[in-house]
C-alpha cells in the first residue's frame, strides 16, 4: 500500500508540473499571436499610409502613343490588393515587372520601359521608343503609287512596329517584303546590314534606289530610279562589290545608260539586258573572272568585260546580217 501512495503521489506531482507547462507554452504562443497580429496590423497600417502610396504617375520619353493612355495601363496594373490586404500602389509592393511586361506587350512602338520611385509616392515610366530604320510594305504597288497601304516601319532588326500613315520620310530605305508583320517574313537583320551597303555603293555611282524587293531569304531586286533593277544574290560575297563595280563600269552599261536588268547572282559572272527603246534589245553573259579590289586587278577584268560584250554584240550583229541576206535572196 505504500508503494501505490508514493507511485499516486509522483503521478499527480508530475501531471500538475505538466499541466502547468502546457498552460505557460499556450500562454507564450496567445502571446506571439497577438504580437504576430500586432505587428501585421502595423504594416498595414504604415504600407497604407498615403506617404508610401503611389499617388503620381510620371511618363518621359513617349512620342508614339498618348500620355493617358500608357498612365491607365499602369494604374490598372497597380489596382488592387495583395492577399486583399497589402495595397499593389505600395513604393515598397508595386508590380514593377508586370508593369513593364503590358507595356511592352501593349504598345509595340516601345523598346524598353524604365521604371522607378521618384521620392515616395511618385512613380516614373521612362518611355524608349523604337527608332524606325526602313519602311516595308506587302505590294511594291503602294510605293509606287504613294498609297503606302498595308506598309510598316521597321526597326534595326527588321520588325514590323508601327503601320505607316501618309508618306514616310524619305530618308527611310523602302523594302517589299510580302510577309511584312506576319511570321512568313524573311527580312532579317543581316539582310538589311548586306543591302545597305550595296545600296550605299550603287548611290556612288549616282544610281538611286527606289525600292528593294525581297524575292526569298537569298535573293534581292533593287529597283533603280528611272532605270530598270539590279538583282542580287544574299549573302553578299566578299568580291561582290568589286564584281559589280567593275560590271556597272563597262561602257555599255556606264554613263546613265538605260537598262532592263543587271543580274549579279552569279559569282563572278554579271548578266545584263540593255533597254534602248528599239523593239530588239541585246543580252550578254559576262564572265568576271578574278576580280579583285586591287586597280590593276580591276583593269583587266573590266576590259575582260569589254572584250567579252563586244564579241557577244558582233555575234548579234553578225546573226542579224545573215538573216537580212537570206531574206534577199
Amino acid at each position: 500500500m505504500q508503494r501505490n501512495y508514493r507511485h499516486t503521489k509522483d503521478v499527480l506531482r508530475h501531471s500538475a508540473v505538466y499541466k502547468k507547462r502546457k498552460k505557460i507554452k499556450i500562454v507564450k504562443r496567445i502571446i506571439l499571436a497577438i504580437l504576430f497580429l500586432a505587428v501585421l496590423i502595423g504594416l498595414i497600417f504604415v504600407f497604407r499610409m498615403s506617404t508610401f502610396t503611389i499617388s503620381e504617375i510620371q511618363i518621359k520619353g513617349l512620342q508614339s502613343a498618348n500620355t493617358q493612355d500608357v498612365i491607365n495601363e499602369v494604374e490598372r496594373e497597380v489596382d488592387g490588393n495583395y492577399a486583399l490586404v497589402f495595397p499593389r500602389k505600395n513604393i515598397f509592393f508595386y508590380p514593377k515587372d508586370k508593369i513593364k511586361e503590358e507595356l511592352l506587350n501593349k504598345f509595340n512602338t516601345f523598346a524598353d520601359v524604365q521604371i522607378r520611385t521618384v521620392d515616395t509616392n511618385k512613380l516614373e515610366v521612362a518611355i524608349v521608343e523604337k527608332n524606325a530604320t526602313a519602311v516595308s510594305c506587302q505590294s511594291e504597288f503602294s510605293i509606287i503609287e504613294s498609297t503606302f497601304s498595308n506598309c510598316f516601319f521597321i526597326d534595326a532588326s527588321a520588325r514590323a512596329f508601327q503601320p505607316v500613315v501618309g508618306e514616310p520620310d524619305q530618308s527611310l530605305t523602302r523594302y517589299v517584303d510580302s510577309g511584312v508583320n506576319t511570321a512568313t517574313s524573311t527580312l532579317t537583320a543581316s539582310m538589311i546590314g548586306e543591302i545597305e551597303k550595296v545600296k550605299t555603293n550603287l548611290s556612288d555611282r549616282n544610281l538611286e534606289t527606289g525600292f528593294i524587293k525581297i524575292v526569298d531569304s537569298k535573293t534581292a531586286e533593287f529597283q533603280i530610279l528611272n532605270n530598270g533593277k539590279i538583282i542580287i544574290s544574299l549573302p553578299v560575297g566578299e568580291d561582290f562589290l568589286s564584281v559589280l563595280d567593275t560590271a556597272l563600269n563597262t561602257k555599255m552599261i556606264s554613263g546613265g545608260v538605260i537598262f532592263d536588268y543587271v543580274d549579279a547572282r552569279f559569282g563572278n559572272k554579271v548578266f545584263f539586258k540593255l533597254h534602248d527603246g528599239k523593239s530588239q534589245s541585246s543580252e550578254a553573259g559576262v564572265s568576271v573572272s578574278g576580280a579583285s579590289s586591287t586597280a590593276s586587278s580591276s583593269k583587266k577584268v573590266k576590259n575582260s568585260l569589254v572584250r567579252t560584250i563586244k564579241t557577244a554584240t558582233t555575234t548579234v550583229i553578225k546573226a542579224t546580217t545573215s538573216k537580212v541576206q537570206n531574206k534577199k535572196r
